[in-house]
C-alpha cells in the first residue's frame, strides 16, 4: 500500500509539470486546436502528458481505493482527468488527490504503530510522499458553518 502512495504522488507531480509543459489556457476548444497543432508540429508535451495521464489515473485509484482496480475505475479517473477544462482544474485535482492520499497514509501509519508498537512508518515514505504526509499533519483544523454560512466554527479533531 506504501508504495502505491509513493508512486502515485510521484507520478501526480509529473502530471502537474507535465501540464504546465502544455501552456494551456482556459479554454478547452482553444486547448485542444493548440495540442492538435503541438502534435502535428512534432512537440513531445501532449504526447507526454496523455501518457502520464494513463498511469496517473491507475496509480491513484489503487493508492486510494486498494490493491488491483477494475478497468472501470481506471477508465473513471481518467474520464475526470480529460474532463478538465483549465490548469487550475488540474491543479486542483492533483492536490485534492494528494489530500485523500495524505488521508489514507495517516490511517496506515496508524495501524503500523498500533501493530508494531513502532514509531517508525515515516521512514517507508519517498521524500515527495513524506512532504504530502508531513504537510498534512500540520493542517489547521477543518471549521463548520453549523452557525450559518457566515459563522464558522472550529471543529475539533
Amino acid at each position: 500500500a506504501v508504495r502505491s502512495f509513493n508512486v502515485a504522488i510521484d507520478h501526480l507531480d509529473t502530471l502537474g509539470e507535465l501540464a504546465v509543459s502544455l501552456k494551456n489556457n482556459d479554454t478547452r476548444a482553444l486547448n485542444a486546436i493548440g495540442n492538435t497543432v503541438a502534435k502535428w508540429s512534432g512537440s513531445a508535451a501532449p504526447t507526454n502528458f496523455d501518457a502520464a495521464k494513463q498511469a496517473v489515473a491507475s496509480e491513484v485509484e489503487k493508492a486510494i481505493i486498494g490493491g488491483q482496480t477494475a478497468f472501470g475505475d481506471r477508465k473513471e479517473a481518467m474520464d475526470k482527468i480529460n474532463g478538465f477544462s483549465s490548469p487550475d482544474q488540474l491543479v486542483g485535482y492533483i492536490s485534492t488527490m494528494k489530500s485523500l492520499m495524505a488521508g489514507q497514509l495517516k490511517g496506515l501509519a496508524h495501524q503500523y504503530k498500533t501493530y508494531t508498537g513502532r514509531d517508525d512508518f515515516e521512514r517507508r515514505l519517498e521524500p515527495k510522499a513524506l512532504s504530502v504526509f508531513n504537510a498534512s499533519n500540520n493542517k489547521p483544523a477543518p471549521t463548520s458553518t453549523k452557525g450559518g454560512w457566515g459563522k464558522a466554527v472550529k471543529v475539533s479533531p
